[in-house]
């Protein structure tokens, strides 16, 4: 199930998410162009739906360009259980 696994950091999550915005905002205003000088709605909705699964297909799979700078954690803090006897 490594396939299934979802790396993404911080740095990834901010460029996904200009992609994304840049993909549909651009789909949008070419869609509303070319419907705009074919006077064709479906034309425009056509446009638009593609710049949306463009950046699905862009955006939602975890591409290795999303992980480029991964997440150094702390090691984990070794705690002693200290109970003093004292339950209420």
């Amino acid at each position: 199930m490594s396939w299934l696994q979802m790396n993404i950091d911080f740095e990834g999550q901010k460029l996904a998410e200009y992609i994304y915005y840049f993909v549909i905002i651009s789909g949008a205003i070419l869609g509303f162009v070319v419907g705009f000088y074919y006077q064709d709605l479906l034309l425009t909705m056509e446009i638009f739906a593609g710049g949306i699964g463009l950046s699905a297909l862009l955006v939602f799979p975890s591409w290795p360009i999303y992980n480029k700078h991964p997440i150094q954690w702390l090691p984990a803090k070794q705690t002693t259980d200290a109970s003093d006897g004292d339950e209420s």
